[in-house]
């Protein structure tokens, strides 16, 4: 069970199913995961086994350091690949504004995957970087 604090609404411009709303604060008991995707429903979070998380979406657009310090994730997630980015760009963006946290990939499984994070961590040292594939 995915427990979803909200979503930030979508756009009303040309991409109706981006999120981007401007969040209200919100102090959370448990740890928050930020999840960046174009649409929430395109990235199962249940595989990722936690109950224990609040998650918080937003579109690459928005992540920024507001978006950070707002909510202080304990965990950042996103695809591998998306239609718009994949994870290179999101880690890269991570480490720019200065987060040093964990960041949780996922994806099918793909060969070189050790390949893909040692890339990552090349890029981005400081950035705590899991592959996590789906299940069938």
């Amino acid at each position: 069970m995915v427990k979803e604090v909200f979503h930030l609404s979508a756009n009303k411009g040309t991409e109706p199913d981006v999120l981007e709303r401007d969040p209200v604060a919100v102090t959370f008991k448990t740890p928050v995961a930020l999840v960046v995707c174009n649409k929430p429903n395109n990235i199962n979070l249940d595989m990722l086994g936690s109950n224990d998380l609040q998650f918080v979406f937003s579109n690459i657009r928005n992540l920024n350091s507001e978006l950070l310090a707002r909510y202080r994730p304990s965990v950042v997630i996103s695809s591998l690949f998306c239609p718009t980015f994949d994870c290179h760009e999101v880690a890269l963006i991570l480490q720019n504004l200065g987060y040093n946290g964990r960041y949780c990939i996922i994806s099918d499984k793909i060969p070189r995957q050790t390949q893909i994070i040692s890339e990552l961590n090349r890029l981005c040292p400081y950035l705590d970087i899991d592959i996590v594939f789906k299940t069938a």
